[in-house]
C-alpha cells in the first residue's frame, strides 16, 4: 500500500508538470539506458526499451564495461535525461544511488552527470523515477514457478487458496479479494522451507491488470514486506505464468460478445463480413456466459485451413486476447478450461459435422461443447463415448492395466488428454519414450486423445 502512495504522489506531481509545460515533464511509461558502458554505445535507437515493472519502475540486465559510462534517457529525442548527482559517479554492485532528472535539447557537459562502471561484469539494474533512486545488483539468475502455488494475505481474509495448475502451464484462480494486501508462496502452511514470490518492488497494485506485472523475487521469510497491493476490492482472476514466470491479475469484466473463427466455422478464419453469424450471446441471467450455437462442418470446402478446427477472438482483430486450449488438438465436445493468457496458438477440434450448442463462462474461464443436431438442426443426443477411433499419428501406444492409462510416443513429443465419457478433462500430460502414467482413473469408460505435429490418435479405454 505505501508503494501505491508514493506512485499516486508521483503522478500527481507529473500531472503539474505536464500543465505546465508538455516538453519537460518525466515519461513514466519508458526508459532507456545508454553509453559506452553498454552495447548499445550512444546510440539511442538501437537500445531497446527497459523492462517496466511498474509505472515509473524500470528493469535491465547486461554487460557493463569497466571504465565505460552510461545514463538513462526518459524518449528516444535525446531530450529528457536521466543523469547521477555527482560527476564520475562510479557504480558496483550491491549498492543505491539517487537520480536526477534534466529536461534540455543542449545539455552542456558540466550538468551531463554520468555513471562509470567500476568494473566489467553482468549486471541487473533497477531504475525507480517514483523515487529517484537506482539499485544495482549481480544479474539476477530468473525467478522460476514452482509446482504448487497458494494465496494469502489480508486481500484474502487471511485465508490460504490454493492456485490450480492448468496442464503444466499456468497457476489460475477467480478470487474474491479486499482491499489490502496478497501474498503468494509454495506451501499452504508456513514451514522453515517455504518459498515466497513477490513482486521486485514491494506494493505493486494488482488492481491495474496484467500491464503491471511484476518482475519476481523470492524469500524465505517476508520480513514486513507486503506481497502485492490490492485497492480496489472485487473479482479477479490471478495468473502464474510458467514459461515466464509472471504473476498478475485481471479484474473481471464479463464480455459483452465473442467470435467464432476456424475452419470448421461457418465464415472459416473470417470474422469481419458476417460478425452476427458467428457471435456469442451473453445470457440474461448469468452475463459471465455466452453461448453459441450453429453448425460446424470439418468439409465445407476443400482448401479450407485447419479444416476441423477452431478458436474464439474477444474482438474483431487477431491481437486481443483470444481463447483455446491447453492441449493441441484437444476435441471441442465436454467441458474444460480454456486459456486467454497467450501460449501457443493452437485450437479446439471437431470429428463430427452437425449442430454444436457451446457455453463460455468467461468468469471461470471454461468452455463446454455439445452436438446437439445434425447439419439439418434435427436435434439428438451425443456423448463424447460414440467418437470413433482413429490414428493419423504413428509411434504411439495406448494401454490400460484396468486403473490407469499409460501413453508411450517412440518419434515425437506427444500431448496427452484423457476425457469421461460425460466430456470433461480427466487429465493431461506429456508422452515421449518416456511414458505418461495417469493417476488411477474411477470406473467408466475414457477417450485418450494424443496428439503430435504430425497428426492424432483417439482411443477409447475401460476401466473397470
Amino acid at each position: 500500500m505505501k508503494r501505491l502512495s508514493s506512485v499516486i504522489a508521483a503522478f500527481l506531481l507529473m500531472s503539474v508538470v505536464h500543465a505546465a509545460d508538455m516538453s519537460n515533464s518525466m515519461e513514466l511509461t519508458q526508459l532507456y539506458i545508454i553509453g559506452s558502458a553498454t552495447p548499445y554505445q550512444w546510440d539511442v535507437s538501437s537500445t531497446p526499451d527497459m523492462e517496466r515493472v511498474a509505472d515509473g519502475v524500470f528493469r535491465w540486465s547486461g554487460r557493463l564495461e569497466a571504465g565505460g559510462e552510461f545514463k538513462f534517457v526518459n524518449t528516444r529525442e535525446f531530450h529528457k535525461h536521466i543523469l547521477a548527482t555527482n560527476a564520475n559517479q562510479p557504480v558496483t554492485a550491491g549498492n543505491t544511488y539517487h537520480l536526477a532528472f534534466i529536461a534540455d535539447w543542449t545539455l552542456d557537459g558540466s550538468r551531463d552527470l554520468k555513471f562509470i562502471a567500476a568494473t566489467t561484469g553482468e549486471y541487473t539494474i533497477h531504475v525507480d523515477l517514483n523515487t529517484m533512486m537506482m539499485s544495482v545488483c549481480e544479474k539476477e539468475e530468473p525467478v522460476r514457478l514452482p509446482s504448487t502455488l497458494y494465496a494469502t494475505g489480508s486481500a484474502l481474509g487471511g485465508e490460504v487458496v490454493s492456485l490450480p495448475l492448468h496442464a503444466g502451464a499456468e497457476f489460475k484462480a477467480a478470487l474474491q479479494l479486499r482491499p489490502g494486501s496478497l501474498v503468494i508462496r509454495d506451501t499452504h502452511d508456513v514451514t522453515a522451507a517455504t518459498t515466497y514470490y513477490l513482486p521486485l518492488f514491494d506494493g505493486v497494485d494488482i488492481s491495474f491488470g496484467e500491464g503491471y506485472a511484476s518482475s519476481l523475487t523470492t524469500a524465505h521469510s517476508l520480513d514486513g514486506r507486503e506481497g502485492w497491493s490490492v485497492t480496489v476490492a472485487g473479482t479477479y482472476t490471478l495468473y502464474g505464468i510458467l514459461d515466464n514466470s509472471r504473476i498478475f491479475a485481471r479484474p473481471f469484466k464479463p464480455c459483452k460478445v465473442l467470435y467464432l473463427v476456424g475452419g470448421c466455422c461457418p465464415l472459416s478464419w473470417n470474422y469481419w463480413s458476417d460478425p452476427a453469424s458467428i457471435s456469442f450471446t451473453p445470457k440474461a441471467d448469468k452475463p459471465e456466459e455466452l453461448v453459441w450455437e450453429g453448425v460446424l462442418k470439418k468439409d465445407w470446402s476443400e482448401g479450407r485451413e485447419e479444416a476441423n478446427k477452431l478458436k474464439i477472438l474477444t474482438a474483431q482483430n487477431w491481437q486481443s486476447v483470444n481463447f483455446h486450449p491447453y492441449v493441441a488438438d484437444q476435441p471441442l465436445l465436454g467441458e474444460s478450461s480454456y486459456r486467454s493468457t497467450g501460449g501457443p496458438d493452437i485450437k479446439w477440434t471437431i470429428d463430427r459435422n452437425g449442430t454444436y450448442r457451446i457455453t463460455v463462462n468467461t468468469a471461470l474461464e471454461t468452455i463446454k461443447g455439445e452436438l446437439i443436431g445434425d447439419t439439418n438442426g434435427r436435434a439428438f443426443s451425443q456423448s463424447v463415448t460414440s467418437i470413433d477411433e482413429q490414428q493419423t499419428a504413428s509411434g504411439i501406444t495406448v494401454t490400460s492395466d484396468g486403473t490407469a492409462v499409460t501413453v508411450s510416443s517412440s518419434h515425437e513429443v506427444a500431448h496427452v488428454c484423457i476425457i469421461s465419457a460425460n466430456g470433461a478433462v480427466t487429465a493431461t500430460g506429456i508422452a515421449t519414450d518416456n511414458p505418461y502414467v495417469s493417476h488411477p482413473l474411477p470406473h467408466g469408460i475414457y477417450i485418450v486423445c494424443a496428439s503430435t505435429q504430425t497428426g492424432i490418435i483417439r482411443h477409447k479405454v475401460a476401466i473397470e
